[in-house]
């Protein structure tokens, strides 16, 4: 009796296990929701998802933890600019606590963007 409570036991601690397990491996899933479901304040009509998508030839999302404990989310998609493929890569700071975020790095084929040209982005991105 002592050892079916005892494996009784272990299972129940072996299924809160891979449950917890299951949300820490869904990949950063929800830190990249909190970004593709949110909205700029300057568009609060349009949702970054959307908008990226629309606008990016093949966009991609993941997510990190990077080396100062911040979650970034980062997404690179092609785009034309000046008349030739680019990729943009941009990346997103979130805050899970409040569900913000806000974009803590630009580039252009891994050239930092000025604030004008990252401006001058997000302003044609949401135009689109």
């Amino acid at each position: 009796m002592k050892r079916k409570a005892a494996i009784l036991v272990l299972a129940i601690i072996a299924i809160f296990a891979l449950s917890a397990c299951g949300s820490v491996s869904s990949g950063g899933n929800d830190y990249i929701s909190i970004v593709q479901d949110g909205a700029f304040f300057d568009y609060p009509d349009t949702f970054v998802g959307d908008a990226f998508d629309d606008f990016f030839i093949d966009p991609t999302w993941e997510y990190f933890v990077s080396e100062e404990d911040e979650h970034i989310v980062e997404f690179n998609g092609e785009a034309e600019y000046i008349g030739e493929n680019v990729n943009i890569c941009l990346q997103f700071e979130v805050n899970p606590d409040t569900d913000e975020f806000e974009v803590v790095w630009a580039d252009i084929n891994e050239y930092e963007m000025s604030d004008a040209d990252y401006n001058d982005l997000i302003d044609t991105i949401f135009s689109y």
